[in-house]
């Protein structure tokens, strides 16, 4: 699943409400320069690294389709 989450005005993402019944109300975030993870408050560490070699699988997935179609795009030139 892939969520596009935007800004209002006054500088808030807005949550869709099936995360927000799912994750809470009191998130945590992790950021680095390029990314973050987003989990709900108090979760163990653990059941966020499980989690996100879930998602790492998924991007690891991703890429490979992306690298497969710029391959394609490059030889039907």
């Amino acid at each position: 699943m892939k969520l596009k989450l935007k800004a209002n005005p006054g500088g808030q993402f807005y949550f869709p409400k099936t995360i927000r019944d799912e994750w809470g109300n009191e998130l945590e975030l992790v950021p680095n320069l390029k990314s973050g993870v987003i989990y709900p408050a108090g979760t163990p560490a653990r059941e966020v690294l499980k989690s996100l070699e879930v998602i790492r699988a998924d991007f690891e997935h991703r890429a490979e389709l992306e690298e497969k179609a710029s391959e394609k795009q490059e030889t039907s030139k």
